[in-house]
């Protein structure tokens, strides 16, 4: 017996081999103590003079929460700096996004960051909303 194309697609779609689509969420990742990050966030005085004017951080929050894939578009110092924002998004707790039924889904997550060293005054972050005066060791 041949199936019709359309049995075909709605077969394959009930078996859920074609089920890799990409979930559709409903809400995203919150930090759920607003500016955790930016207050977390410590810069060593070596990289300072290192840091970029503006960079991308990129992280996954888990549907459990949890924060993996940390990345960031910095050039010089990526590494280094890289290390500080894992550090302080590892000192935060995050509300995984959650899909149309309300289920938690894995997301991706980009920030953008601004630093900023005012004239005569401390390292400050632009993070989202929140500006902060960065601690440095």
């Amino acid at each position: 017996m041949t199936l019709s194309p359309k049995l075909a697609l709605a077969a394959l779609l009930y078996s859920g081999v074609a089920a890799a689509a990409p979930q559709i969420s409903l809400s995203r990742p919150v930090e759920q103590r607003p500016g955790c990050l930016a207050d977390e966030m410590r810069i060593p005085r070596g990289l300072v003079a290192f840091l970029p004017d503006q960079t991308t951080l990129d992280f996954t929050v888990t549907h459990d929460g949890k924060i993996e894939g940390v990345t960031s578009d910095a050039r010089a110092g990526r590494e280094a700096l890289d290390t500080q924002f894992r550090g302080a998004l590892s000192r935060c707790t995050w509300t995984p996004a959650t899909d149309l039924a309300g289920v938690p889904v894995t997301r991706r997550v980009s920030v953008p960051i601004r630093f900023e060293s005012p004239q005569g005054g401390p390292l400050v972050a632009s993070i989202g909303a929140f500006t902060v005066a960065l601690a440095s060791r």
